[in-house]
């Protein structure tokens, strides 16, 4: 292996890595950051006892090891996935080098898959788990500071592309629908919501303004079929309203279909509608 310009060799880390964890595996080399200064280290990914994880060394913070993936096996075959490299016009330069610079520079190889644009940071709900959750709430950019949001995506990214709004909680927009009909008319192939449900569920109408407008599908965040879930994830117990909107769905006809999330018991409901 070679120093690959980070100052001292992964020869020497690798060892270091193999003589502290004999069972180790190694799949790849990459570069962090110290979880303490940010400095930029060389790192290992490697895999024990069936599950992946990370190895760096700083200086002046010592080692740490990561858990990073639950299956080795299937981490690889991931990891020998081909994906095409669509190219896209960058929106910032190198600078430092990457994990250093912020941003989408020249170094990306994939255009964007699935933009999201956050409309409100506001939210009808206070979850303990959310790391949105804050006192201080800017306010909700204008119609056209979200115009030229979307106008933005498709110049570096181009046209043939989905949007997805979220938040915050995008509901609490008196305003969504407009919203939405934007990203149709400036030419999104499809404009996803992603919502806790709630709105959805007080009001049979909503539903159905909100796919008039333009919308193609709904990721409802959806808890489980306990009181627990709800309780440990949203504060309180959501279980009823949180079936509300899946049931105006179903009398509507529209498709679903549920993404299990890594903690027991929730998943997010996906509607085609």
């Amino acid at each position: 292996m070679s120093s690959s310009g980070f100052g001292y060799k992964f020869d020497a880390h690798i060892n270091s890595l193999q003589m502290s964890v004999p069972s180790v595996d190694l799949l790849r080399q990459t570069k962090s950051v110290c979880p303490y200064c940010l400095k930029t280290l060389p790192a290992a990914i490697y895999q024990k006892n069936g599950k992946v994880y990370m190895h760096k060394r700083c200086p002046q913070h010592g080692e740490f090891d990561i858990y990073l993936w639950p299956d080795a096996a299937r981490y690889i075959s991931y990891g020998q996935l081909d994906f095409p490299a669509v190219p896209r016009k960058a929106q910032t330069r190198i600078n430092q080098g990457c994990p250093q610079d912020c941003g989408l520079c020249p170094a990306h190889k994939r255009g964007i898959t699935l933009p999201e644009i956050e409309v409100t940071w506001r939210c009808n709900l206070a979850c303990p788990v959310c790391f949105m959750f804050d006192d201080q709430v800017p306010e909700d950019p204008t119609i056209p500071e979200i115009i030229r949001m979307y106008e933005s995506i498709q110049k570096h990214d181009g046209y043939d592309l989905p949007i997805q709004i979220t938040g915050g909680e995008p509901t609490v927009r008196r305003d969504l629908d407009e919203i939405i009909g934007w990203g149709r008319r400036l030419g999104f192939c499809a404009v996803e919501l992603n919502t806790n449900g709630l709105v959805i569920g007080k009001d049979r109408d909503y539903l159905k303004r909100l796919k008039d407008s333009g919308l193609t599908n709904i990721y409802l965040q959806f808890d489980g079929l306990d009181e627990k879930s709800t309780i440990a994830l949203r504060g309180r117990n959501l279980l009823a309203e949180k079936h509300q909107p899946l049931k105006i769905a179903g009398r509507r006809g529209y498709r679903s279909c549920s993404r299990w999330l890594s903690l027991k018991g929730s998943m997010i409901m996906n509607w085609a509608i």
